[in-house]
């Protein structure tokens, strides 16, 4: 394993990222941190974080969070809206080792329209909006796979951990 790298899942909600994480915490006995999961121990449900203090509040919090947990697991799932700070985007490209797990704005939507994610609540149209403006971060991001098949993305992932 690469014990001195810690290596970071971004993209859109309903990407895999968390599935990805949870799958090799179970199989391979990653050392990994979820930063949504992270966020709702300490502050409470998000989608109420969203209600009732906003989201620019929930992005402070998604910041300060991030950068207590920045290198130190191997593997760390961030929020969708993470790369929309500048401070944790630069942090990322920095850091050699952020991965992009693209997919297609109709799957996304597929994948999410019945959830009860915050921005899921704008409809699909304003949420394609966000995706569109979000893709231009996305790609700045050191590695792309494509989340069609998490299978290959968490084989891929084994890989760049060295396990």
């Amino acid at each position: 394993m690469s014990p001195n790298k810690t290596y970071y899942l971004c993209g859109f909600m309903g990407s895999g990222k968390s599935t990805i994480l949870n799958n090799l915490i179970s199989k391979h006995k990653v050392f990994g941190y979820d930063l949504d999961s992270i966020i709702e121990n300490r502050y409470g449900d998000i989608t109420e974080i969203f209600n009732n203090k906003g989201e620019s509040y929930f992005r402070e919090i998604e910041e300060e969070v991030f950068f207590e947990f920045f290198k130190k697991p191997q593997l760390f799932s961030l929020g969708g809206g993470s790369i929309e700070n500048t401070n944790i985007l630069r942090a990322l490209i920095d850091s050699g080792t952020s991965i992009y797990l693209k997919n297609d704005f109709e799957t996304l939507w597929n994948f999410i329209e019945k959830s009860d994610r915050p921005l899921v609540k704008l409809g699909k149209a304003e949420l394609q909006s966000i995706f569109i403006k979000r893709v231009e971060s996305y790609q700045k991001l050191n590695t792309i796979l494509d989340a069609r098949d998490l299978l290959k993305c968490e084989k891929k992932i084994t890989e760049l951990l060295g396990i």
